[in-house]
């Protein structure tokens, strides 16, 4: 009985579903920019094993009741004269999906390549600070001969820069955060160092302090210490900041 009932109210059921569904939609689109059918696509992309799983599991019964039902269907309903204007509609409707698809999957492959590009960048970048910190640490004594002859390395964001528009797409808010962390330790790391290096040429435009020379020469000697201490402090901080971002393992793991 209920069957029957169910299939006798199909067509209003199904003509409330379709444009309810649309306007559910619309709405989240509208009022919060949320694209329901970009964010399945998206997550399907990256779980390839979802869809044929799911096939797998059910189009052999689906198949099977739907041979079986739609000539009963049909024939209850007296639907042979409609026949082909169903199929036309479904072509269409089949069309529609096959394009929505493509594009879905174009979309996909964009994304996952700006991934793996993304965390590329990412990663030598943090390769490079690893070494810029192995280097510095063989370093005992002559931190400022260090700093005049070592130069920072250059990090590279281009993929990110390139990319900005297609970002929120390809990554998670958290990630984007995330990444946008990284990039702050790095200016940051930047600026102390760029500083350093500011303090040591200072530090070698004093000269050499003769003690003998008067108040001239006493001057230079409190600058000069002050500007060795200043050295020594920054040192220490830039050291602590590289050591927390190779800790931090977060940070490799953004991607």
């Amino acid at each position: 009985m209920l069957s029957q009932n169910l299939i006798q109210n199909l067509p209003a059921i199904l003509g409330f579903l379709l444009p309810f569904s649309w306007l559910l939609y619309t709405g989240l689109l509208v009022a919060y920019e949320l694209d329901l059918i970009e964010k399945v696509a998206n997550f399907l992309s990256t779980k390839k094993v979802i869809l044929p799983s799911l096939a797998t599991l059910t189009l052999p019964f689906l198949f099977t009741h739907f041979y079986q039902e739609i000539p009963i269907v049909i024939d209850k309903w007296r639907l042979r004269d409609f026949v082909g204007i169903f199929g036309a509609v479904i072509g269409a409707i089949l069309g529609f999906f096959i394009s929505e698809f493509r594009q879905w999957k174009t979309q996909g492959e964009q994304i996952s390549t700006v991934r793996t590009m993304l965390k590329f960048e990412i990663n030598q970048d943090l390769i490079l600070l690893g070494e810029f910190k192995d280097r510095a640490n063989t370093i005992s004594t002559n931190k400022s001969q260090f700093i005049r002859e070592t130069s920072l390395p250059q990090w590279n964001r281009t993929v990110w820069k390139s990319q900005v528009s297609f970002l929120p797409l390809a990554l998670t808010e958290k990630e984007i955060n995330k990444i946008y962390e990284l990039y702050a330790e790095f200016d940051e790391i930047t600026q102390i160092y760029s500083l350093l290096i500011e303090q040591v040429s200072e530090l070698s435009g004093i000269g050499i302090i003769n003690y003998s020379g008067g108040l001239d020469d006493a001057y230079k000697s409190t600058k000069a210490k002050s500007l060795r201490n200043k050295i020594l402090q920054g040192w220490e901080n830039l050291n602590s900041r590289i050591t927390e971002i190779s800790k931090n393992d977060s940070f490799k793991k953004i991607l």
